[in-house]
């Protein structure tokens, strides 16, 4: 068995039942004491397994979070392009012999196709956008009103996002650390618990490792 080579959620079971063992085993508590490993000790093993799954539990939900504000960010932005595509068209024809209104509003040229770009150019848009005159072409002034609306809380939902991504970042790095602490901790026990049982290794078994007949 290489430590290094287990799986996070294999970590964690062997360490439950090497542990546990090594505390309910008389056999094995009596070996281990006598090279310096007392329930203290082993104690600190579970509290590191501990608090693992903690940090797993804590980067399960920053995860499933980060999904649903990615999820949703896209849903009001995919709605917020249709629209935008749509009221466009309906202002280039609009406005198609006001030269002057069109540059105010972006029209000339292809729709930006990067995020941050494509923003300045959507928020430009609505702003300079006469509503009055809009009606006139069958766009109705509560359909701007919502594009504005979704606007507005499409920022929201960016922070949101983001603050999702760190705290997934933040929770996958405290998991790795404390994966990596309980490691360290479960390979100085083993190499201790292997040395204890030099006269009879098959108590190892108690503890599930597997040792030749």
């Amino acid at each position: 068995m290489k430590i290094a080579n287990l799986s996070v959620k294999e970590l964690l079971h062997i360490v439950d039942i090497a542990v546990k063992a090594a505390l309910t085993v008389p056999e094995l508590q009596k070996v281990l004491k006598a090279h310096s490993i007392d329930e203290k000790k082993m104690q600190v093993g579970l509290d590191l397994a501990q608090k693992v799954v903690v940090w797993q539990d804590r980067q399960d939900t920053a995860q499933a979070q980060t999904r649903q504000s990615q999820h949703t960010f896209k849903d009001v932005l995919r709605s917020i392009k249709a629209l935008y595509r749509s009221h466009r068209e309906t202002a280039r024809f609009a406005y198609r012999e006001d030269v002057a209104q069109q540059q105010k509003l972006g029209l000339p040229g292809a729709r930006a196709a990067r995020y941050a770009e494509w923003r300045n150019q959507t928020e430009k848009f609505y702003t300079h956008l006469d509503t009055k005159l809009m009606a006139k072409y069958g766009l109705p002034a509560a359909e701007i009103t919502e594009v504005k609306a979704l606007l507005s809380k499409l920022s929201e939902l960016e922070v949101l996002r983001n603050d999702a991504r760190r705290q997934a970042q933040q929770a996958t790095y405290g998991k790795r650390m404390a994966v990596q602490e309980l490691r360290s901790w479960f390979a100085r026990f083993m190499r201790v618990a292997r040395v204890a049982c030099t006269d009879d290794p098959q108590l190892l078994e108690s503890m599930g490792i597997v040792v030749p007949s």
